[in-house]
């Protein structure tokens, strides 16, 4: 059974949100950016980390290396 992660909970603005997705949906930005926008969208929405690594097929430490500037830079839950 898997567990909870004890990250936090990312919180973002319907502006950030809508970033991220045309972001994460983008063919001409850097593929960097894009895989960064689609663990952040799925983060905040509520997905596993293990359900984003099947997902996305990215390593865990990616994911939470993302996840965890993401948090650094004050994106917190309310």
């Amino acid at each position: 059974m898997a567990r909870k992660s004890e990250r936090a909970a990312l919180a973002l603005t319907p502006a950030q949100a809508a970033t991220l997705g045309k972001l994460a949906a983008s063919r001409t930005a850097p593929a960097r950016e894009v895989e960064r926008a689609k663990v952040l969208l799925g983060y905040a929405f509520g997905t596993s980390i293990t359900e984003l690594q099947r997902q996305l097929g990215f390593s865990r430490p990616m994911i939470y290396r993302c996840v965890d500037e993401a948090l650094a830079a004050g994106v917190l839950a309310a």
